[in-house]
């Protein structure tokens, strides 16, 4: 049948995490609308796609964890929420990554680059990678990145420039403290 459900949590990867989990209560026997029930009253981890307004600033908050996909997935979905500003990305590290770090933190640059995201700023000394990943995929850019020390720098920047109807994803591995 077809059925319109309505997720707690944005993103378009997670319509495949819905699908699996609709398909695994049928097979358990529960009824599609309870199903649907169940994943429309989900409750989420806080700080995983948490999307709050602070005045007439929305805020995607993902800084529980981060990984190159998650990042990507969550660049991906700030690229498609409806907005009348800008897009502002900001990434701290991916940590335990291994010996790829170096190489994920700026092929991520590439994915702000190519979601087409206004603003980013990379927080902390690996996040570095990211802004100089971002500004090799696209030069053209370069005046909207930023790379700052810590979170304070980070807030001292945002709060400067950040205007009524942007958007904020807030992106990185709990070490980094974004959230």
């Amino acid at each position: 049948g077809r059925h319109d459900v309505r997720l707690p949590v944005p993103g378009l990867h997670n319509v495949g995490n819905a699908l699996a989990a609709l398909a695994a209560a049928h097979e358990a026997g529960v009824a599609v609308p309870a199903a649907i029930a169940g994943l429309e009253q989900a409750q989420v981890s806080r700080w995983r796609l948490q999307l709050t307004d602070v005045g007439a600033v929305r805020v995607l908050n993902d800084a529980y964890n981060a990984n190159p996909t998650s990042t990507a997935a969550a660049l991906r979905t700030l690229a498609a929420l409806p907005t009348t500003g800008r897009r502002w990305a900001v990434l701290g590290t991916m940590a335990e990554i291994g010996d790829t770090s170096a190489t994920e933190h700026r092929r991520t640059g590439a994915v702000v680059a190519e979601t087409g995201v206004d603003a980013l700023v990379a927080v902390g000394p690996d996040a570095a990678a990211i802004h100089a990943g971002a500004d090799e995929a696209d030069p053209a850019g370069r005046d909207r990145r930023w790379t700052v020390d810590d979170v304070d720098a980070a807030a001292d920047l945002l709060a400067a420039r950040v205007a009524d109807g942007d958007v904020v994803l807030v992106k990185a591995s709990r070490s980094a403290g974004l959230e």
